[in-house]
């Protein structure tokens, strides 16, 4: 049955003392719940408890609330009595729990930290992992929840704890003025998982011991430096990632993040300074193993250090126009996909479904155009690609024409124009495409399009590959003519390759 991960076990351990004892003995892991209206535990939960944390075998833990609905007032009196309620039980604590997931009360509406705050580590001395977090965090507040200082010096009684993780919690300002004393009371720790509220504090007072990090949130330079000052990294995921921070650190070998941010922050509008950081990364050899880049900016790309990486995997590029001033040239983007070229051509690029994707924003055609001009270099090694833009002119059959020949040699397995403001050319052009997408979208959201069914009915009758075609929340006229455009088509007796979606949005939702 625990194999099975069967929700009946609580029932069995109601029957008799040896199911009681056959279950507490092999069961995984065990959820305590603190209720509203809160009760004291009743002499057979007690019988539970001290057969759950008196074996030898490990067990996993979680005290939560059992709603949203239960007081922070309520919370916090719940687990004081969970804890006091265990070491009444076991005066040495419960080693044989070693995870734990605490669910932390609010500081809303006044309530206080528990006063048995600094028992939870006597309670469990045998922790090996530990989460703090709130189930419930408020929504307009997230993070108002405070990590007190003794519940923090309270955790010296814990000698294997390997792995901390703070979520959606800060910490208390005389907590703040101890944050140095982490390394003398959790000198086990190597593991940190934690957000931006207190991660830069935390990250630089445990940063002599850390091997392992994980960082969401977006922590600017404050949390650039704590990372750069944890020399004996060998792994980190960092959700907005600074990758400068990480070139320096000597036993780095697996960097995972969400969005990559390659260059400093004082550097994207300073040429001579970027140029320098470009220069520095690529005279820069690394022995990382894999640099798991996520979402990066084509412009950056000259800035990752390719130079002995194992291996490169990117989700997708950006050109975002509101991050640079000036317009990408086509030395620069040369230069960016040059880069790529050099991972590719040795094995070491990873792209999902082998595809490349790009991935712009508030751009024209003609500076998208020019990215997709030099990344055609990679067709040896790349078979695919998916181009998605948000524009700020009306898309003609020039410009759809010039941006699918530019990527000659990579199929366009999909274009997603969003806003997009059709000009009168555009469905004409569609049908000489020389690279046609696989899956053309369309987002008529705030945009007019100019379209004709006659059009419309030649180009669905002469388009010469199958091809998707998704109109998404199209202007009503647009609606009416593809409605026309079928009719056309089905009294001429022609056929057609292209399948057509209409998608709308009613109240919020596609």
């Amino acid at each position: 049955l625990v194999d099975a991960g069967s929700r009946r076990l609580p029932e069995l351990m109601w029957l008799c003392k040896s199911s009681r004892q056959a279950v507490a003995q092999h069961v995984q892991r065990a959820v305590c719940l603190i209720t509203w209206p809160r009760m004291p535990p009743t002499a057979l939960c007690s019988c539970v408890m001290g057969d759950l944390f008196g074996r030898s075998a490990d067990l996993q833990l979680a005290i939560q609330r059992e709603n949203e609905y239960v007081s922070p007032g309520a919370h916090s009196d719940g687990v004081e009595e969970v804890l006091t309620h265990i070491l009444a039980q076991h005066p040495n604590g419960a080693p044989s729990v070693t995870t734990l997931e605490l669910d932390l009360p609010s500081d809303s509406y006044g309530a206080q930290p528990p006063a048995s705050s600094p028992l939870l580590g006597r309670a469990f001395p045998g922790l090996r992992s530990l989460t703090m977090a709130q189930r419930y965090p408020t929504p307009f507040n997230p993070y108002d929840t405070t990590l007190h200082l003794p519940l923090l010096r309270g955790l010296a009684h814990c000698p294997s704890l390997t792995k901390l993780e703070l979520h959606c919690v800060k910490l208390s300002e005389e907590a703040k003025q101890q944050v140095h004393m982490l390394p003398a009371w959790l000198p086990q720790v190597r593991e940190l998982r934690t957000d931006e509220t207190q991660g830069p504090e935390i990250i630089h007072a445990l940063a002599g011991q850390l091997t392992h990090l994980t960082l969401g949130g977006w922590c600017g330079s404050q949390g650039a430096a704590a990372v750069a000052a944890c020399l004996s990294l060998e792994s980190v995921w960092w959700r907005h990632m600074r990758l400068h921070a990480l070139l320096h650190l000597p036993h780095l070998k697996r960097v995972v993040g969400h969005q990559s941010w390659l260059a400093p922050e004082d550097s994207v509008e300073a040429p001579v300074c970027k140029d320098a950081h470009a220069e520095a990364a690529a005279q820069h050899s690394c022995s990382w193993e894999v640099l798991d880049a996520g979402t990066v900016q084509f412009r950056e790309l000259p800035l990752l250090p390719v130079a002995g990486l194992g291996q490169l995997r990117i989700q997708q590029l950006q050109l975002l126009r509101g991050v640079y001033k000036e317009p990408l040239t086509a030395q620069e983007a040369e230069a960016a996909a040059e880069v790529l070229l050099q991972v590719a051509s040795r094995g070491a690029l990873v792209l999902p479904d082998g595809c490349l994707t790009l991935s712009a924003g508030d751009q024209t055609l003609a500076q998208l155009t020019t990215a997709t001009a030099a990344l055609s270099m990679l067709a040896p090694h790349v078979a695919q690609a998916d181009v998605q833009v948000m524009l700020l002119e009306p898309v003609t059959g020039a410009a759809v024409t010039a941006l699918c020949s530019s990527l000659e040699g990579l199929q366009l397995r999909s274009l997603r124009l969003i806003f997009a403001s059709l000009a009168a050319d555009f469905w004409p052009a569609l049908a000489a495409l020389p690279n046609p997408p696989r899956c053309l979208l369309l987002d008529g959201r705030r945009r007019e399009w100019e379209m004709d069914a006659e059009s419309m009915a030649e180009w669905l009758a002469a388009h010469p590959a199958p091809l998707q075609l998704e109109l998404y929340c199209p202007p009503l006229a647009a609606e009416q003519v593809v409605e026309v455009a079928q009719a056309l088509l089905a009294q001429s007796g022609r056929s057609s390759l292209v399948t057509v979606v209409v998608s709308k949005m009613y109240e919020g939702e596609s």
